[in-house]
């Protein structure tokens, strides 16, 4: 009896360390999934800047920003525009058309400011571009303005996460 008591007190134990083994083992394999997931994520995420000095010398025009906007299979999230040397005018960011029709302004400039946007606000999906149109500009100086800025730039993959919907890839 006492054999068999021990041989079954040997087992469970045996049983319970295979489990506990088990949980070690999926719990490493979870920690390593998810470094794998922030290393990737660091690496398809960055800054870009972006800006442009606009020659003004017509009266109402567009241009494009540099860099236009974000490449095939990437977002921006324009975090700051800033459009200045002007001391009169309009100028206004629109996403890829200047017309209202086939384009969406962003965001309006009726004096030289500085605008800043939260993460996901002002959000550019992959090939579109940023244009700036200006109308009744006055140039501080010469035929130029600036309109200068920042947007994080992270693959389309990337999305859900830096909104905040998904964490890891378990």
């Amino acid at each position: 009896m006492t054999v068999e008591a021990d041989a079954s007190a040997g087992l469970s134990v045996v049983a319970s360390l295979n489990g506990l083994t088990q949980a070690i083992g999926g719990l490493n394999a979870r920690m390593d999934r998810e470094a794998m997931t922030r290393q990737k994520a660091s690496q398809a995420f960055r800054q870009v800047r972006i800006g442009k000095g606009i020659n003004t010398s017509g009266s109402a025009t567009t241009s494009h920003i540099e860099p236009h906007g974000p490449p095939q299979g990437s977002y921006w999230s324009v975090r700051r525009l800033t459009a200045y040397y002007y001391t009169a005018g309009t100028v206004t960011a629109f996403v890829d058309s200047p017309d209202g029709i086939n384009g969406e302004p962003l965001v309006a400039f009726p004096a030289a400011a500085v605008y800043t946007f939260g993460k996901g606000e002002m959000l550019l999906p992959p090939q579109s571009q940023l244009i700036i149109a200006y109308s009744g500009i006055t140039p501080v100086s010469g035929n130029f303005i600036s309109v200068w800025g920042a947007a994080d730039q992270f693959e389309t993959w990337l999305l859900p996460w830096y909104m905040g919907a998904q964490r890891d890839e378990s």
